[in-house]
């Protein structure tokens, strides 16, 4: 509840800008008129135009403030605007550059393998279902692609199998996922096995390579290539790295965890191995 005195002071305050409204208008009215009577409301009106105009002069400035402030908040507008457009440049060049670099590496892997015909595609999505296991190319049978063809990214590195296709689609089996397997041989020790996803791992982006054989006993740091079962498919394509091992304590069983070479997580642009072709 407000205090007498701050009850007093406002209707004083109404009071005197009722005056001073009413001798401004005064004055307005008798200007031209005699001067007694102009003198009179000029006199009347004066002390109450001085009581008032450093109001006036204070919503003038906070008019300026906000003018100010208005222009400031134009200039923030057309600045974030700026930047977004710069935003958008950059990652532009950055996939500019990406794709530059994918090139580059392609060329160099096609010219040692050029008893495959490869077909570019764009990864256009995964799903939702099996987000960690597959991609989603937009190439299917209208340019070639099939159930079983490998999927490798621009430095040669083995990225899934196709799984099914559409005609201007495909679903592709990454190397991590639970349903993946392939049979695989280690570039240093010759052993011989089977790549297969594994649940536990899927989350850590491994597989393992499991060898039957304890007479090809595999090495750390070692690569494991592809071998298919069938002649019409090509072999030595680039799985991973063996980054750990395993044995079973009857020694009949070795398995090595394998780190794949392609990143998965980040792939744009991928290549499908739609020809082969036995080299002379």
């Amino acid at each position: 509840m407000k205090k007498p005195s701050q009850h007093k002071f406002i209707r004083l305050t109404a009071a005197a800008l009722s005056l001073s409204l009413l001798a401004a208008a005064l004055a307005l009215v008798l200007h031209g008129t005699a001067s007694p009577l102009r003198d009179v409301g000029e006199t009347v009106s004066r002390p109450f135009l001085r009581l008032f105009s450093p109001v006036s002069d204070t919503l003038e400035g906070a008019k300026t403030w906000l003018r100010g402030m208005e222009a400031l908040r134009a200039q923030n507008d057309a600045l974030e605007d700026r930047l977004t457009d710069l935003e958008v440049s950059a990652r532009q060049g950055e996939l500019a550059r990406e794709e530059n670099e994918n090139l580059r590496a392609l060329l160099g892997w096609t010219q040692t393998r050029q008893d495959l015909d490869l077909t570019s595609a764009q990864v256009i999505g995964r799903d939702r279902d099996t987000w960690d296991r597959t991609l989603i190319l937009d190439r299917g049978k209208r340019a070639g692609v099939r159930a079983g063809q490998y999927v490798v990214e621009a430095h040669g590195a083995l990225v899934g199998l196709v799984d099914m296709a559409g005609r201007n689609w495909c679903e592709v089996t990454l190397v991590t996922a639970p349903d993946f397997s392939l049979s695989g041989l280690g570039t240093i020790s010759g052993a011989l096995g089977t790549l297969e996803g594994d649940l536990a791992r899927m989350e850590k982006g491994e597989l393992l390579f499991t060898v039957f054989s304890p007479d090809f006993p595999m090495s750390l740091g070692e690569g494991v290539v592809s071998l298919p079962a069938g002649e019409d498919m090509p072999r030595d394509i680039l799985v991973g790295t063996v980054t750990s091992l395993a044995q079973d304590p009857g020694e009949l069983i070795r398995t090595g965890v394998v780190t794949p070479t392609a990143n998965l997580d980040r792939l744009s642009q991928v290549y499908v191995i739609t020809g082969f072709r036995e080299e002379d």
